[in-house]
């Protein structure tokens, strides 16, 4: 675990071999949600957005150890202290995105720049596992994290961190015994 300092405690599992695949998780950015009706509008549009986005196993070295890191922010405790200060808004309103969502993104990625330093290697990572094909879901699941769709209490965003794959040389195709893949 690295800890709770600002609004989230962040942890890291390694998840080699856990990691559960599921090219159907980049439709769900498709799903409709509230006053977004097609879905997120960044579908189609931002390179790290489906179907843009790489599948992990093209960005992704799954043979070499990866990981995730998880934020984990207290939902409700938020919209207890958003109604204090605001007496008259509706538990939807104390639960907007437009109020956490930013500063829990920042600190997951503090914290992913944090255990890049540790590693010492030359990590890739991604804030979107889900537009990759990563079933964030289920593999929290297997790790026993309680994510939840729609979730009222605890929230989790998630990184995924690891090895860059291999990238064929400009010769691996006419040399394929000097490394070719």
């Amino acid at each position: 675990m690295l800890g709770t300092q600002g609004n989230c405690a962040k942890r890291i599992y390694e998840v080699t071999g856990k990691l559960v695949v599921n090219y159907e998780a980049r439709q769900w950015c498709r799903l409709p949600y509230p006053a977004h009706v097609k879905g997120c509008p960044n579908f189609g549009r931002s390179a790290d957005c489906p179907p843009k986005a790489p599948l992990v196993e093209k960005w992704l070295d799954l043979t070499r150890p990866h990981w995730i890191v998880v934020a984990e922010f207290d939902l409700e405790a938020q919209a207890a202290r958003m109604l204090a200060e605001h007496h008259d808004w509706s538990g939807k309103m104390c639960r907007n995105s437009r109020y956490w969502q930013s500063t829990v993104v920042a600190e997951l990625r503090m914290a992913v720049i944090h255990f890049r330093m540790s590693q010492n290697k030359d990590l890739v990572w991604s804030l979107k596992p889900e537009a990759m094909g990563v079933d964030v879901f289920e593999t929290l699941g297997k790790l026993g994290i309680p994510i939840q769709r729609n979730p009222q209490k605890l929230v989790f965003k998630v990184a995924l961190v690891g090895e860059p794959r291999p990238q064929p040389g400009p010769l691996d195709a006419f040399m394929p015994e000097l490394g070719g893949r």
